[in-house]
């Protein structure tokens, strides 16, 4: 699948095979962290703490499923009130953190970059 995507967003063969090599051979590289190439993303300093804050919970999120504790399950054992606070701190996280505004463009995908 992955493959399938590469080729289709990729401008040419060759642009397609750099991009899988980058895939493959630069998955553990972690130097953009210091490089300061992350700046080059459009992302100001509370941005790049969200990034690293989502990061890390998306890191938990999957060790509690390594362990085989199912999220879902444990908050609806949870108390109603605790629930609908934490259903409601996930939109309203949404709605402060997400990125809209009159400069937003939809159509721009990251990956057209490359």
């Amino acid at each position: 699948i992955i493959l399938m995507i590469i080729m289709s967003r990729a401008n040419g063969f060759l642009a397609a095979c750099e991009m899988m090599r980058r895939t493959l051979f630069r998955f553990w590289d972690f130097t953009f962290l210091l490089d300061g190439s992350l700046r080059e993303l459009g992302l100001d300093t509370t941005n790049r703490i969200l990034l690293f804050i989502s990061i890390g919970i998306l890191f938990f999120v999957d060790y509690l499923h390594e362990k085989e504790i199912h999220i879902r399950e444990t908050i609806a054992r949870q108390h109603l009130l605790f629930r609908w606070l934490l259903y409601g701190l996930a939109i309203l996280s949404v709605v402060i953190f997400g990125i809209y505004g009159p400069e937003y463009n939809s159509a721009g995908f990251l990956y057209e970059q490359i």
